[in-house]
């Protein structure tokens, strides 16, 4: 039975060209016993070039985490909803234990207001 977790709630944020930002560490997912997630991220008043990652790690350790999915670029300007569906069988970085965000740019400067959801399957 999946299990719904909030990963981000509404946030408004800006950075410049090669500035990448990181969710904080107080809003990591600690999903140990989940294999399969699939993340649903809504935006409002994207600018341009924003891009999504979501990474994984087996600790708290910032240095270990790797991307689970390529960039995924989000067009600016209406509201958008994407689904991301990370499955342990389709993935070359699988579900570790901890699961954050990252956002930076494909070219330039950039801002998003968004809101990013998970919902997490249990092994087995």
């Amino acid at each position: 039975m999946p299990q719904s977790f909030l990963l981000q709630d509404w946030t408004h944020l800006e950075g410049t060209s090669g500035n990448a930002i990181i969710q904080g560490e107080e809003g990591w997912l600690d999903l140990s016993g989940y294999t399969d997630v699939v993340v649903h991220l809504s935006t409002k008043s994207c600018g341009a070039n924003v891009v999504f990652q979501y990474q994984t790690s087996p600790s708290k350790d910032a240095d270990l985490f790797s991307d689970m999915t390529a960039a995924a670029p989000i067009t600016p300007g209406s509201d958008a909803r994407v689904v991301t569906p990370l499955r342990f069988a389709s993935l070359s970085t699988p579900l570790a234990r901890w699961l954050r965000w990252q956002i930076n740019d494909s070219a330039g400067a950039y801002e998003a207001t968004f809101r990013i959801w998970v919902s997490a399957v249990t092994r087995g």
